[in-house]
């Protein structure tokens, strides 16, 4: 449903306590997260949908049909959580912007870009440079030299996984060695490592 410029999506996910944690795993989409307390984890719950829908709408992907009256799966309590997002809603920049933020020439955003460093997408066309990629940069990377080829920068470009995904959350994919931690938006939320999977 729609909202002036703003979409509404409405996903249920499932929330129950495992030891400290209170854990969340959507319905319809891949991975969970965690909080410690119910309202964080349902604070954490919306974060993961809105970062999961914002990057498939920048990719042009299909958006998962919304379940509803799904069962319990793991003898927790189903909650309706309503997303008010769209493109328009996501921190972007131009790619000059993300020249003089990152401290190095448009033609090394280019080059970032090609080598998915960098995540863009387009808007009214025109392309933007996220700013959780350019944030994700910025804090991986050194960029102390103006040309941003730093030793440290050549080291960590090859380093990184290629499934690097820029985005400041804190996420968990169901599939065993496949777990991907980023930057957590609440210091006081500690990691752990679950499989979605161990009680099922």
């Amino acid at each position: 449903m729609t909202k002036g410029t703003e979409m509404l999506y409405v996903y249920e996910v499932e929330i129950f306590k495992d030891g400290d944690f209170y854990i969340a795993v959507p319905f319809d989409f891949d991975g969970a997260t965690e909080g410690l307390s119910k309202l964080e984890c349902l604070e954490m719950a919306s974060d993961l949908l809105t970062t999961e829908i914002q990057d498939q709408l920048m990719h042009g992907k299909e958006l998962a049909e919304p379940t509803v009256d799904n069962e319990s799966q793991y003898g927790g309590k189903i909650y309706s959580l309503v997303i008010d997002t769209s493109l328009s809603s996501i921190p972007r920049m131009l790619k000059a912007e993300a020249a003089r933020e990152l401290r190095i020439s448009p033609g090394r955003v280019s080059q970032l870009i090609a080598a998915g460093k960098l995540e863009t997408f387009s808007y009214q066309g025109k392309e933007y440079v996220t700013k959780a990629s350019v944030d994700a940069r910025k804090q991986y990377n050194d960029f102390g030299s103006q040309d941003g080829f730093s030793g440290v920068e050549q080291k960590q470009d090859l380093t990184q996984s290629e499934n690097y995904r820029p985005q400041e959350l804190l996420y968990w994919s169901p599939q065993p060695c496949d777990v991907m931690v980023f930057k957590q938006p609440k210091k006081h939320v500690q990691t752990q490592t679950y499989d979605a999977r161990e009680r099922m």
